[in-house]
């Protein structure tokens, strides 16, 4: 017997191909689901995917036949962890897929801030800088990334692929993090991460 499978918000996933998905089971897709639809959407499920609908222990607790929440992104932080735990619902993400996206976004994101390239950009579309009559415009300053000091909150998948990509700028690379041991970020300083890739707090959970 297959499956019921409920697609919550697939509008999330960009109008990407489903049928590989949708031939695993009775499937039943929806562009967004607001919290009173929940209920009635999801009363026969087997397996619930969800990007960004929150699915809290009393909606949990309403769902008996749910054996499965498939999360189509890295974060969970959307799900009553604790009250799938104990209702023996399996919890599983996307991890992996956006790193090296979201690392070079920051990146990105670290570079037009430095150099204030917004600002810049729209100085020039503007038509003020033609109309100027002069080459240069000092209006906000310009920073360069290399010899900058940065610091990583994390040492999951992305923010080690943003402390190797910032030590290639040649930033001064400082981590912080609440579950890596020190070895471990002693470990990145010898890949090359930064000379200053050492700062480890450990009990901030406190």
């Amino acid at each position: 017997m297959k499956p019921n499978i409920v697609f919550l918000d697939e509008y999330t996933l960009g109008g990407a191909d489903l049928g590989r998905l949708q031939a695993l089971g009775e499937y039943k897709g929806y562009a967004r689901t607001t919290p009173e639809e929940l209920p009635d959407r999801c009363r026969e499920a087997d397996v619930i995917i969800t990007n960004k609908v929150v699915l809290r222990r009393e909606t949990l607790r309403s769902l008996p036949r749910l054996r499965l929440i498939c999360v189509a992104a890295t974060g969970t932080n959307n799900i009553d962890l604790e009250a799938a735990a104990e209702l023996g619902i399996e919890v599983k993400n996307a991890a992996g897929y956006s790193t090296h996206s979201v690392a070079e976004t920051t990146l990105g994101a670290a570079i037009a801030l430095r150099r204030n390239i917004v600002y810049y950009d729209r100085y020039v579309k503007s038509g003020a800088y033609s109309a100027a009559g002069q080459q240069f415009h000092f209006a906000l300053p310009t920073h360069q990334l290399y010899g900058s000091k940065w610091g990583i909150v994390g040492l999951g998948a992305i923010g080690r692929e943003v402390a190797r990509l910032a030590a290639a700028f040649g930033c001064d690379i400082s981590l912080v993090s609440v579950k890596a041991t020190t070895e471990e970020g002693l470990g990145l300083a010898g890949e090359g991460i930064g000379a200053q890739a050492a700062v480890i707090l450990e009990g901030l959970r406190q």
